[in-house]
């Protein structure tokens, strides 16, 4: 499983024709699956819009129990080239930076040597890209709130079999009411979502045939607490992999922890070079397109 270069190639598809999305009802009533999906696989497209160019500082830290380490880079997002096509990288700040002048060395940074990070932190919204909704399971699971906002909660999961780039992932999404922005994702990586289940079962006490030896879970939590013209960006991303041992003692179920590392992302002093105007994001996500 490739958990560092996800949502990097997107397949191509085709959806059946969706009925005109519909803002949702201030009487409780929520939004249907496909009026959800039809905007948010157009919020995906502003996050592919030639518009968007930007740049922010980006810390990576880890805490392992027999390391731990920062690293300090600037995050560059923009098109470019004949054919403008999206492209991102890392320039290392601080110390680091005066030894990435050596190819060989900026090579070797690149790799960062980390159990786990999230080459892009913004691209959760391409789960939802249209290309790629058959390759999902989508549900709206309800009204909820997230960074004081309130939010529609959508579940989605991955369906075998796995491609990386494509579908890797299943979690929750926090969307904004209004905006259709994405406030947070919770997730875990597709391979171990069947191990979560089968430890809650175990921890239910409802079967003793899923009893495995240990349950591995790496969860994954991006918080978009940017905003520029309407549009959210992450703030920070925190990636967590506990392995999770189910011991029998007096005869019920119990859970024993071992954290085995922690990887935080944070984004700041983002700088905007291109981006739409707060009405054109809206027409684009209210009718499809921008002018």
């Amino acid at each position: 499983m490739n958990i560092f270069f996800f949502f990097l190639c997107i397949a191509t598809s085709s959806l059946p024709a969706q009925e005109p999305a519909r803002e949702p009802s201030q009487d409780g009533e929520l939004p249907s699956l496909e009026n959800v999906l039809d905007r948010l696989a157009r919020v995906a497209g502003l996050y592919r819009d030639q518009a968007l160019r930007f740049t922010c500082d980006e810390t990576i830290s880890l805490v392992a129990p027999a390391t731990t380490e920062v690293h300090h880079f600037r995050y560059i997002y923009r098109y470019s080239g004949p054919e403008k096509k999206l492209m991102d990288w890392r320039e290392p700040r601080g110390r680091a930076a005066e030894a990435s002048r050596d190819k060989q060395e900026r090579a070797r940074l690149e790799n960062y040597g980390l159990p786990l990070y999230i080459l892009r932190a913004y691209s959760w919204i391409f789960a939802f890209e249209e290309t790629v909704q058959p390759f999902y399971r989508y549900e709206v699971l309800g009204f909820g709130e997230a960074l004081y906002r309130p939010a529609i909660e959508v579940r989605f999961e991955a369906i075998p079999p796995f491609q990386d780039g494509v579908n890797e992932w299943c979690g929750t999404a926090w969307v904004d009411h209004d905006s259709w922005q994405l406030l947070r994702v919770e997730a875990v990586p597709a391979v171990e979502c069947k191990a979560g289940v089968q430890l809650q079962t175990r921890l239910a006490g409802k079967s003793a045939a899923v009893a495995l030896a240990a349950y591995p879970l790496t969860e994954v939590t991006t918080e978009f607490d940017v905003e520029k013209n309407g549009m959210r960006f992450p703030g920070r991303v925190v990636a967590e992999r506990t392995m999770y041992h189910v011991e029998t003692i007096d005869g019920k179920p119990s859970k024993k922890e071992t954290p085995e590392f922690r990887v935080t992302q944070t984004y700041k002093r983002y700088r905007f070079f291109g981006v739409r105007t707060h009405e054109e994001i809206r027409r684009f996500v209210e009718s499809g397109g921008a002018d």
